[in-house]
């Protein structure tokens, strides 16, 4: 009368690969070649339950008895397929969260990932089976013997019966779990989306052959200030995306919305994905880009009903995958690659800061944490990462002498949000113009023509000006306005040049109907004031 979760006994099982040199010596070994050969690939030893995979002691089975299996990859770089001979596994959770029964045949597990499956031990004890463990990254190179690395060990009967292992005349595909076949057992809806994100993951080498990730434009790296205490510290701030630093990634979250993540992986590696502080819906994985390198076309998946919950997806090679959750938990999440080993650790990261506004009234950091972050001179309050950038503005400048500390927040009550965050990006890239560190006084000289000073400033443009200014009446109009309140004297250049190069060559006309100026003299009011200043067209 056992349901098919319902089991007698629970077993763990933790799949590992383990290098012969620690993690940091590896990574410092690899960054630091500066053009000479590249170090040897390095190959993990499979390890099952800390043991090699294939020496560990038996795993011992009673006739008749349900086992929970709680599968574990403790991975830092390989995927891990494990499965047992003669026997049919159940799949009845993945990570940590619980799942309508599904019958596979074995797991493929990608780093960090865990499921509980029940095996239904048979009711004979002739037999034993073999367990298999095969061990593969798809970032090193197939080479026979060390990639893929197979392990085997024994599932026990009885200790001295016959091994049974894997039909050799049985040429049926095995059944693996995959994401979209899963569905959760509460039987969640698909949730509605409120906002979309789109994450690209994008490869950069070196001059010295070095890869570097990122999840879009910028590889993660950590800033000067934690962006946990940026998010305490910087009062109704912290909700503004341009106060963490760029190199964060940072993405924040209203309370309670629903975002949609798409993660696109147009690349030969395939990666998994680890959420902190969330399980995350999986609705649907598909082709991203056009196979190359032997892979196979992927296919297109949609899950069902109700989608399985996760903390942690395999997005696999030229795969797209879209993830679904609800921002219910206010904190700093980090959203990362879970291959340590060059992924990881060299940017393939985003920072989700959810619901600063409630963190900052629920909780409260710790008083160790404090006094063990200043004991190794880690700054606990602001933003410092960003301090040359904020003070290319007068404004700020002369508030940051008089009260002499940057750790405490500054309000711009005149400026929105948005146009703050173009206004960062405009002194961001101009961040090591040594022109721009300086007050300066207005590029327009009185014995310049308009025609002359405008010609001038466009010609100090670059690209990214150029685009900058691309924006519509409006939202240059509030620069204009956020470049005088914040006292940046070369933004107040460029957005001035820019509305006074719209201006020029127009009859008074024309700049009416450019900037929807309404005419509210009569004409013969409007003749007048022409006769009065003829002087003007002469």
């Amino acid at each position: 009368n056992k349901t098919p979760v319902d089991y007698d006994e629970e077993l763990v099982i933790t799949l590992e690969d383990w290098y012969s040199l620690e993690f940091l010596v590896r990574m410092e070994y690899v960054d630091n070649v500066k053009g000479q050969e590249r170090p040897p690939v390095n190959y993990a030893t499979g390890l099952l339950n800390g043991y090699d995979a294939n020496r560990t002691a038996p795993i011992k089975f009673c006739p008749g008895k349900r086992y929970r299996l709680r599968v574990i990859s403790m991975a830092a770089n390989n995927w891990s397929v494990f499965r047992i001979s003669g026997h049919k596994m159940t799949v009845i959770e993945a990570d940590g969260v619980r799942l309508m029964p599904l019958e596979v045949d074995g797991l493929n597990l990608g780093p960090g990932q865990r499921n509980s499956v029940i095996v239904t031990a048979l009711n004979s004890t002739d037999f034993n089976y073999v367990f298999e463990f095969i061990s593969t990254a798809s970032s090193v190179d197939n080479l026979e013997d060390l990639k893929p690395r197979y392990y085997s060990g024994i599932v026990e009967y009885r200790e001295d019966a016959t091994i049974k292992d894997f039909s050799k005349q049985n040429d049926k595909e095995p059944v693996w779990p995959d994401d979209m076949a899963l569905q959760a057992a509460d039987k969640q809806p698909w949730l509605p989306v409120d906002r979309s994100i789109e994450l690209t993951v994008n490869r950069f080498i070196d001059k010295f052959g070095v890869p570097y990730w990122s999840l879009g434009k910028t590889l993660y790296q950590p800033t000067i200030v934690p962006t946990l205490y940026t998010a305490m510290s910087m009062g109704n701030l912290a909700s503004n995306e341009s106060v963490y630093a760029p190199q964060t990634n940072a993405y924040v979250l209203r309370h309670l919305e629903v975002i949609e993540f798409v993660i696109s992986n147009p690349f030969i590696n395939d990666h998994t994905f680890h959420m902190h502080g969330h399980d995350f819906q999986v609705t649907e994985a598909g082709p991203c880009g056009k196979a190359t390198g032997g892979y196979p076309e992927v296919s297109y998946r949609k899950s069902g009903p109700w989608p399985i919950r996760r903390d942690t997806v395999q997005v696999r090679a030229f795969e797209y995958v879209r993830l679904r959750l609800r921002a219910d938990n206010p904190g700093v999440w980090r959203f990362h690659c879970h291959i340590a080993p060059g992924h990881d650790y060299n940017g393939l990261a985003v920072i989700l800061v959810e619901a600063p506004e409630l963190l900052q009234k629920q909780q409260q950091i710790p008083s160790k944490m404090i006094e063990m972050c200043k004991m190794q001179g880690i700054p606990t309050a602001g933003n410092a990462a960003e301090q040359d950038i904020i003070e290319q503005s007068g404004t700020i400048r002369n508030i940051l002498s008089d009260i002499g500390s940057s750790n405490t927040p500054i309000p711009v009550p005149n400026v929105s949000g948005p146009i703050l965050t173009k206004v960062i990006d405009y002194c961001r890239h101009h961040r090591n113009d040594p022109s721009r560190r300086q007050p300066r006084e207005p590029v327009y000289d009185e014995t310049d023509s308009s025609e002359t000073a405008i010609q001038r400033a466009i010609s100090q443009m670059d690209d990214f000006d150029e685009e900058f200014c691309r924006v519509d009446q409006g939202t240059l109009f509030d620069l204009i306005l956020a470049a005088n309140f914040l006292d940046i004297q070369p933004l107040i250049d460029l957005v001035g040049f820019t509305v006074a190069n719209k201006m020029k060559g127009k009859t008074v006309e024309e700049m009416r109907a450019t900037f929807n100026v309404k005419n509210d003299f009569t004409p013969e009011e409007e003749e007048r004031v022409r006769q009065e200043n003829a002087w003007c067209e002469e």
